[in-house]
């Protein structure tokens, strides 16, 4: 069995164990698996699955390491790297 079909079988699993049915229809449709009409409760599922991961996003965007990947000055690091510090009570 080559590595993509491995890689493609984990990825299903680990998408099946957290009901990521988004996933799961990513998956089958890149390997030409046709996908049926959805039942509401699948819908639902979906819906669910996005929200979840637009949270995620959000939560990830707000931390200190977005906000450094995201400056584009020496001003801007120099300025979250200060805010890190202040919050930890170490003042320059």
């Amino acid at each position: 069995m080559s590595n993509q079909y491995v890689t493609i079988f984990s990825d299903s699993a680990a998408a099946y164990a957290t009901n990521d049915l988004a996933k799961l229809m990513q998956i089958a449709g890149g390997i030409n698996i046709e996908i049926i009409e959805l039942s509401p409760e699948s819908i639902k599922l979906v819906e669910n699955n996005i929200k979840e991961i637009a949270e995620a996003i959000y939560h990830k965007k707000q931390t200190t390491a977005w906000a450094w990947s995201q400056s584009t000055t020496g001003e801007e690091k120099d300025r979250i790297v200060k805010n890190i510090l202040s919050s930890q009570g170490i003042s320059l």
